[in-house]
């Protein structure tokens, strides 16, 4: 009998349960939705009418928000369930598809109802590869690339929590083109920052957006080294970036001796002793890395040197780069000298080095000639030198033999 009265219960409660479902039907869903950007282009606004029909019923709106074009291939990156026709947040995607569909909160068996999608694209930018670089306490630059060429550019920049923009006063650039913006006076790493460029191109107002965590674009100079004998250890001391002292790393690159042994430190602090060989030469480098409160640092710093080169090893220590420079423009010198040279030399010694040609004989002439008139042809008569004599002449007294008497 408890058995028989036991399966009647079970089947008037799937029946009712089924009956259940079967009056239950679905809610319908918003109406007229729209995307729009927000007059800063941080946000978009999203927003939609009520649904006819709802007869009294209580309800809420589940918007689903979609980094892709529409339809959605994925799952939502953000939900949000909410009593009133709108709905505005922040995103930097630029594309995004928005879905809103109407979620009963006090309308008896009735369901959800199916989505209404709407797709938005941010419009085009003026600028590309927007970086941000924190180089120092209080200083920051932030460059760009050009898309659009507009003369008007300008940047407006300012944390989340400001509902203010603020404008750049230093611009970087060439001319009228503006290409960067130098921030300064505000410590800046602990923000995230928006930034956003106006500008006119084609008569048309043209905005491009961008958000950064400056922290996470961290770049300081390479730190300086010194490094000094204090008894019988070499002190390395390496110069510290001019902020945030405990947020820091150093890793020091050392070389002995021009061995392969390679010892790399990491040290919250900048400094540290080493116990010195007097035989060997050490090659020392560092590199802060802003590890422990964002990401960056610097480069490698130039190598410094210190202690004695063994005579073995002078050339291996020799820069390859830099005799090579030397090589190409002591080469050039040389040839140019050697050229000089031995056209002084061809100038002073061409009598010897191309010697004249004496003229044929005229007897050669004559027979190399095929005129008929070879009288005509006779080459200069010789000539001889007249031999000069002087002549001395003498007077002699006359005979006395030749007036005597008869």
């Amino acid at each position: 009998m408890f058995c028989g009265y036991r399966g009647i219960s079970l089947i008037t409660c799937c029946s009712l349960w089924f009956l259940g479902v079967a009056v239950s039907d679905e809610m319908p869903r918003p109406e007229n939705l729209s995307l729009s950007w927000s007059p800063d282009y941080l946000s978009v606004v999203a927003q939609w009418t009520e649904p006819p029909g709802l007869e009294g019923c209580e309800v809420k709106y589940e918007v689903h928000f979609y980094s892709k074009k529409c339809p959605p291939s994925e799952e939502p990156v953000m939900k949000w369930r909410v009593n009133k026709l709108t709905h505005t947040w922040a995103t930097e995607e630029n594309e995004v598809c928005v879905s809103v569909n109407t979620s009963p909160s006090n309308c008896g068996n009735k369901t959800s109802s199916k989505s209404l999608l709407k797709g938005l694209s941010r419009p085009p930018g003026l600028v590309k590869n927007f970086t941000c670089v924190y180089y120092s306490h209080m200083k920051m630059n932030c460059t760009w690339s050009i898309i659009s060429n507009a003369s008007d550019l300008q940047l407006f920049y300012g944390p989340h929590n400001e509902s203010s923009l603020k404008p750049c006063v230093s611009y970087i650039g060439k001319g009228h083109m503006r290409t960067g913006c130098h921030l300064y006076g505000k410590e800046f790493v602990n923000d995230t920052l928006f930034f956003l460029v106006n500008g006119t191109y084609g008569g048309l107002p043209r905005r491009s957006y961008f958000s950064k965590e400056i922290r996470n674009f961290v770049k300081v100079p390479p730190p300086k080294l010194n490094i000094s004998l204090v008894g019988k250890h070499l002190h390395i001391q390496s110069s510290p970036p001019y902020f945030k002292s405990s947020c820091w790393i150093y890793q020091f690159y050392l070389k002995k001796c021009n061995t392969e042994e390679k010892i790399t430190f990491e040290n919250k602090q900048w400094e540290f002793d080493l116990e010195y060989n007097e035989d060997c030469l050490y090659t020392v480098q560092v590199q802060a890395r802003y590890q422990y409160c964002g990401e960056g640092g610097s480069d490698w710093s130039k190598p410094v040197y210190y202690g004695t080169v063994p005579p073995s090893l002078h050339c291996e220590n020799r820069d390859p780069v830099g005799l090579l420079k030397m090589i190409l423009v002591i080469t050039p010198i040389i040839v140019t000298c050697c050229l000089i040279v031995a056209l002084v030399l061809c100038r002073r010694h061409k009598d010897y080095l191309f010697p004249k040609i004496p003229e044929p004989s005229l007897l050669v002439k004559d027979m190399l000639n095929n005129s008929k008139d070879k009288g005509l042809n006779i080459g200069n008569l010789y000539i001889p030198y007249e031999d000069v004599v002087e002549k001395k002449l003498s007077l002699e007294p006359k005979s006395t033999f030749l007036h005597s008497e008869p």
